[in-house]
């Protein structure tokens, strides 16, 4: 799943069998958010995302990645590939990325305990598909209403005012 850090909306979905790799997902749903138009900047994950083809396909998009590098990519041996992998961890981007990455572990966490995502209801990939899609929309729906009435219970900006005086 890949979730708009501004709004807090799921924007895309993938759903696996549970025994693959979670890295082969993330260029497909990178993907699915630039198709929507949405204004990909920063890429986060765990080390599961670790992947240097996503990388490469965010440096072709502009996109920063801010997956947490693994272990081994900071304790290489070639001095070169070591020092890019050490600056590339001190970057701001790399670290804001890490920050917000919580957020999105919330959600699963929110879909599993609270709206009965931790159990499939029906056997099947397509069945349990549906159901996490369906799952997902309706956090979506919540979190839309959520956000109308904050921006309806916002005072209003005021507004600016010319003065025009005798003379």
């Amino acid at each position: 799943m890949s979730e708009n850090q501004k709004t807090g909306l799921a924007t895309s979905l993938m759903v696996s069998a549970g025994n693959g790799s979670d890295n082969k997902f993330s260029r497909a749903l990178l993907e699915k958010d630039l198709i929507q138009g949405l204004g990909v900047t920063v890429v986060t994950g765990d080390k599961a995302y670790d992947d240097t083809e996503l990388y490469t396909y965010c440096h072709q998009k502009e996109i920063f990645p801010a997956v947490r590098v693994k272990k081994n990519r900071l304790e290489q041996k070639s001095g070169r590939l070591r020092r890019f992998w050490e600056d590339h961890v001190k970057q701001p981007f790399y670290r804001a990325g890490l920050k917000i990455r919580y957020k999105i572990e919330q959600k699963f966490g929110e879909a599993k305990t609270r709206h009965g995502l931790g159990r499939c209801r029906y056997m099947g990939l397509a069945k349990f598909e549906f159901q996490s899609f369906l799952t997902f929309m309706a956090m979506n729906l919540k979190r839309i209403v959520k956000l109308l009435v904050q921006e309806a219970l916002e005072p209003p900006k005021p507004r600016q005012v010319c003065l025009v005086g005798p003379g």
